[in-house]
């Protein structure tokens, strides 16, 4: 037998709105929303998992 390694990775995402001049603006403020944890992924916002063997 040998041992694989296999790395799960899961997918969170959500839409935001924001007020913003342009759309910099707009990608910075909720850069800075999310990490201030004003705006937190939980499992509601789950999407999808892959499965994929490490080399």
């Amino acid at each position: 037998m040998m041992i694989y390694k296999i790395r799960i990775v899961e997918k969170l995402e959500r839409t935001v709105s924001c007020y913003a001049s342009d759309e910099n603006e707009a990608v910075d403020k909720v850069i800075e929303k999310y990490r201030n944890e004003e705006i937190v992924l939980t499992a509601e916002d789950y999407t999808s998992t892959e499965f994929e063997i490490v080399l």
